[in-house]
């Protein structure tokens, strides 16, 4: 009778024991095969909401099912392409990955130097600093295998890192994709089979009309968007693509370029490059950064509040829907991970923000001479001319006998007669700024992290919110505003469940974010925090 007690009692606990190693092991993720970085240049976080009535596709399954964090922001001044991406995929400021702005002056040639300018390969990742997210998943997995694809140079070498076997991006005076001697995974071959299968060419003769869902949505306003259809502002579809051709023209390659066919051929190309390696479909983990470029070029021309940058996004939702079903079908629902975020945001057109309401101006004429002159009278002080070179650099040999503390000094005063300034930082005051002024002065702190001596420039203008710099585009960002710091951050797949997280969320902190979810980590002193906790936690979405 004991015996037949125990045996009962131990056959239970063995199926106990069974069904919780079941369950367990059920419950556990399954290994994630590719990591997918996503940056959608100049694309701001109010855009999912303000327009989710009208997707369907990507856009609308990453903000439903996705972890989405609604307060992200980059915690630096500079906000331009390079620097963003840069950031993204570095877990770095600029201060420590290098990538100070998209053009900075080199000071031992006096050249002015673009951000992936390269002498021996033309273009690849040399002023990089830092590795890269890519960096750290290869040099944990030698299999590992890592490509980016954008439709500019700068966001596929940077987000690519400095181990990609492969960057590509689109070239408008080619009409077609292209890529650099430094990736030994890009030849000619390789390049011609893409560019056969993904052509610009085949939109000749076509033109840029509106998203059938802009047709059926009705009223506009609803979503924000105001149309100051005058002048110059013209709005609306069908829009031209080239001019008065016979063929396809350069004119027409850079009107595809700055339009959402650009990023439908990005999608593509992402795609044709997923199939031709088979990348999340061996048992190594791997990388592909996607860089959406087309968008941020129609911001620019267009604004925040446009038709035209509604019909941008609900393409890019619809390319996206195209990317993820592929990704479920070739690599396996739950073992890629999705990772989608901007470099930048942008502000919305003076015209649009006054038709609101709101009292903002475009600089004028008179306030470019104000500090053209300004900058005449400072050197006519100390006569030294000239006294600065490329925008707000010091000529170093002419500025060395100077006093610093009294150059700055005068540099401010004068600047300070523009009535549009609202305060000049210079390179001394940032560099001798401590840990105390850094956390009581956030825009000391932005540039604090946006400045490396040897790249960045010796005075710093900050504008007045009420004003906007965008002398050759409609609009534009690059400041400390809130509209051009502020980001979508949203991870989603890999057994990552639906969320939003209202905590503060920093993009250097991406990458190391990243890094946890796939069991790597980057260099001891990478600057950017794991919050792959908020991930997991058992905080419902609301």
């Amino acid at each position: 009778m004991k015996l037949s007690r125990l045996f009962r009692l131990f056959a239970l606990a063995l199926l106990l024991t069974l069904a919780i190693s079941y369950s367990l092991n059920a419950s556990a993720p399954a290994k994630i095969q590719l990591v997918v970085v996503l940056v959608i240049d100049q694309f701001r976080p109010d855009y999912l909401e303000r327009f989710k009535p009208l997707l369907s596709g990507g856009l609308k399954s990453l903000y439903e099912h996705g972890v989405v964090f609604t307060n992200a922001s980059f915690q630096h001044a500079i906000t331009e392409t390079c620097p963003g991406h840069a950031t993204i995929v570095t877990g770095a400021h600029p201060k420590e990955h290098g990538i100070v702005a998209s053009w900075w002056l080199d000071r031992d040639s006096k050249d002015i130097r673009y951000c992936v300018e390269d002498g021996t390969h033309r273009r690849a990742p040399s002023t990089l600093l830092r590795s890269t997210l890519a960096d750290w998943l290869k040099a944990s997995d030698e299999h590992s295998r890592a490509f980016s694809v954008a439709g500019k140079d700068r966001s596929a070498i940077l987000l690519g890192g400095h181990s990609a076997q492969g960057a590509i991006w689109f070239e408008p005076e080619q009409g077609a994709f292209a890529s650099s001697s430094y990736y030994q995974a890009i030849d000619e071959k390789w390049l011609s089979a893409l560019n056969t299968a993904v052509s610009a060419r085949n939109y000749f003769g076509s033109s840029w009309t509106a998203h059938p869902s802009i047709e059926k949505a009705g009223r506009l306003d609803r979503f924000g968007l105001v149309a100051p259809d005058y002048g110059d502002f013209h709005s609306g579809f069908p829009r031209s693509l080239g001019g008065l051709s016979l063929a396809p023209s350069e004119d027409f390659f850079s009107d595809i370029a700055s339009s959402p066919i650009l990023d439908e051929l990005t999608v593509d190309a992402a795609l044709f490059t997923l199939k031709q390696h088979n990348l999340g479909e061996g048992s190594s983990t791997d990388y592909l950064a996607i860089g959406i470029s087309g968008h941020d070029r129609i911001g620019h021309a267009f604004g925040p509040d446009s038709v035209e940058i509604l019909d941008s996004v609900l393409r890019i939702d619809s390319s996206l829907a195209k990317l993820f079903h592929y990704l479920d079908s070739n690599v396996g629902r739950g073992r890629y991970l999705i990772v989608v975020t901007a470099d930048h945001g942008i502000k919305s057109l003076p015209e649009v923000k006054r038709l609101k309401g709101q009292s903002v101006r475009r600089l004028s004429a008179d306030d470019y001479s104000c500090v053209q002159n300004a900058g005449e009278r400072i050197a006519e002080a100390f006569q030294r001319s000239p006294l600065f070179i490329a925008k707000y650099y010091l000529a170093q040999e002419a500025a060395q006998s100077i006093p610093r503390a009294e150059l700055d000094k005068h540099v401010q005063e004068e600047l300070s007669r523009c009535d549009f300034v609202a305060r000049v930082l210079s390179s001394a005051q940032i560099e001798s700024a401590s840990q105390d002024q850094l956390s009581t002065d956030k825009d000391l702190a932005y540039y604090y992290n946006s400045h490396l001596p040897s790249r960045s420039q010796d005075y710093y203008l900050l504008l007045k919110e009420s004003v906007i710099d965008a002398p050759d585009q409609r609009t534009g960002h690059g400041t400390i505003s809130a509209e051009d710091r502020a980001v979508p951050v949203i991870l989603m797949g890999a057994g990552l469940g639906p969320k939003r997280i209202e905590d503060p969320f920093a993009l250097h902190d991406l990458a190391t974010t990243v890094a946890s979810l796939l069991g790597i980590s980057g260099p001891d002193d990478v600057s950017g925090t794991d919050r792959s906790a908020l991930l997991i936690s058992p905080r419902p979405a609301p």
